[in-house]
């Protein structure tokens, strides 16, 4: 069976840049995902094209690639910068892309109360956790007894 795909993905790549000055965006003019980033198979796996432009150009990376310019579909490689999650966060907040979450999706409110932190630095709902908690130990008896 003939593949769909024609040539690498680094030609692939190339087909669906249009090139400006380094100064300006470089928009993917390929497919894009439900939040606007440029995606590219490579392979069997799906990957994002500003990642794909930012290892292309400086090697591979195991931090997040990030945008300088706010700008999902550009894959110019001088907009693109590596950095963690947390830089990422800052980022869109700074941008105003990313406003502070009051209420946890089942919509406990984050109060100093209800609110922990985790190792990795990530908040959570402690009234979600604990009902999570129960219900897990609910689920263990249940096993428990039935054996």
């Amino acid at each position: 069976m003939k593949s769909k795909f024609r040539g690498t993905p680094e030609e692939r790549f190339w087909r669906k840049v249009p090139k400006a000055a380094t100064d300006q965006c470089w928009e993917w003019d390929g497919r894009r995902d439900k939040d606007g980033y440029g995606t590219l198979r490579v392979g069997p796996t799906q990957v994002r094209a500003h990642r794909f432009s930012y290892e292309l150009h400086h090697g591979p990376t195991e931090l997040l690639v990030r945008h300088r310019c706010n700008n999902p579909p550009c894959v110019n490689p001088a907009h693109l910068v590596p950095g963690t999650h947390e830089d990422n966060m800052a980022d869109r907040k700074a941008a105003g892309n990313y406003p502070a979450k009051t209420h946890c999706k089942l919509g406990h409110p984050y109060t100093k109360d209800n609110t922990s932190i985790s190792h990795d630095g990530r908040r959570y709902c402690r009234t979600c956790r604990a009902r999570r908690s129960r219900e897990q130990r609910e689920r263990r008896a249940r096993i428990r007894t039935a054996s």
